[in-house]
């Protein structure tokens, strides 16, 4: 895989434009998920492609305890993250 460089923007708020051509290839859009990931003083973008909710749906089948609603999001980011961590090895 060849690795290309293109240059993005940071505003005032700390938003980032991504390339037009970077979010047509990947399926960006508004309203698009991205999760951020560090690993030796690299930040990578992957968009997210898996509907939170199946995770949620998951919980209750396999009976996994209720958490409070900014622990279970928390707990659920990190899981989110592993994986698309591990879709990239």
């Amino acid at each position: 895989m060849q690795e290309v460089i293109q240059i993005g923007n940071v505003t005032q708020k700390g938003q980032v434009t991504i390339p037009a051509s970077l979010r047509k290839e990947y399926g960006i859009t508004p309203k698009s998920r991205i999760v951020f990931i560090t690993l030796n003083n690299r930040i990578t973008l992957k968009p997210l492609r898996k509907d939170i909710t199946a995770f949620f749906g998951m919980a209750k089948k396999l009976g996994i305890k209720t958490l409070h609603p900014k622990e279970a999001e928390k707990q659920m980011r990190l899981a989110i993250a592993r994986e698309i961590a591990k879709e990239g090895q």
